[in-house]
């Protein structure tokens, strides 16, 4: 079978494997009865809770008393500003975060929208959906380097793998920073391949050449 000619069904299997690793990973999300069984969770959800995407049109108002219709979304400059900003944990009494902000960020943001108060559980299924696009990142990742065939085989690998599914029912960041790292070396890769396959198409057209 000529693996360019039929690559439509390596990533027709690689789908039922991502279906497959969407469902261990997003369901049973709201398990533990309420609990944070993990510490760092309970800190997280902690922290998300006093930080606000939003704030009130009436400046006297604070933004949880703040009638729907008067809220306002921060503004990119009111994001950056580290002084101020109300999605900063550093401005609520969290000196010492150490987490990074782009998952509480993502996950204030996501809440608010869904106008969701389960904070806890939504944190759960980003950290899945966070490890499903690693899956995808590490596909391509591999695809690129050994063929769809080897990258069929490390993606099922990593769907089946239980720390990462065990993982993707904690609200933590580490399979946010997993996914940005496997997007990170695909970017890489992708660099260097590219260049080196200028080089040959280049090579190949002086040959023609003499």
């Amino acid at each position: 079978m000529n693996r360019e000619k039929y690559f439509w069904i390596f990533d027709f299997l690689f789908l039922l494997i991502f279906i497959l690793a969407g469902y261990l990973r997003l369901t049973g999300a709201n398990w533990g009865e309420g609990q944070h069984q993990h510490p760092d969770e309970n800190f997280l959800t902690g922290v998300l809770g006093s930080l606000r995407a939003q704030d009130c049109v009436d400046e006297t108002l604070p933004v949880d008393a703040c009638p729907p219709e008067q809220k306002r979304w921060l503004t990119i400059g009111e994001y950056f500003d580290s002084k101020n900003s109300t999605l900063n944990p550093y401005n609520q009494g969290y000196a010492f975060f150490v987490y990074g902000n782009l998952p509480m960020t993502l996950t204030r943001v996501v809440a608010d929208v869904m106008d969701d108060t389960d904070v806890k559980t939504l944190g759960r299924q980003l950290s899945g959906m966070a490890d499903l696009f690693t899956i995808l990142f590490l596909y391509l990742l591999v695809s690129r380097i050994y063929g769809r065939k080897v990258g069929l085989l490390a993606s099922i690998f990593s769907a089946l793998t239980v720390m990462q599914i065990q993982q993707s029912h904690f609200f933590t960041t580490d399979l946010f920073v997993n996914m940005f790292a496997f997007l990170a070396i695909f970017f890489a890769v992708e660099i260097v391949m590219r260049k080196e396959e200028k080089l040959e198409t280049g090579d190949r057209f002086n040959l023609k050449s003499l």
